[in-house]
C-alpha cells in the first residue's frame, strides 16, 4: 500500500508568509487588479453568506412571547 500523503495544515494554523506562498501572492505588493478579477471569477466574491432577514409578521408575533405578557394575559 502507498503512504498516504498528509492533508495541508488549515491556513490558520501556518504562518502568513506560507499562506501567502500557497495562494501565490505576493505579501507586500498583493494581488494586481486583472489577477484579482479572475480569482473572483472563478470562486466569487469574499464574502460571507447572508441570512435572510426576518419577516415582519414574526417580528410582531415575537413581542407577545414574553412571560409577563403571558401572565398578564390571564
Amino acid at each position: 500500500m502507498p503512504p498516504r500523503s498528509a492533508a495541508p495544515p488549515p491556513a490558520w494554523a501556518v504562518s502568513p508568509a506560507t499562506a501567502a506562498a500557497a495562494a501565490g501572492v505576493d505579501p507586500v505588493a498583493g494581488l494586481s487588479a486583472g489577477e484579482a478579477a479572475a480569482r473572483r471569477a472563478q470562486v466569487g466574491p469574499n464574502e460571507l453568506a447572508q441570512d435572510p432577514p426576518t419577516p415582519m409578521w414574526r417580528l410582531v408575533l415575537a413581542q407577545f412571547d414574553d412571560m409577563l405578557v403571558k401572565v398578564c394575559a390571564r
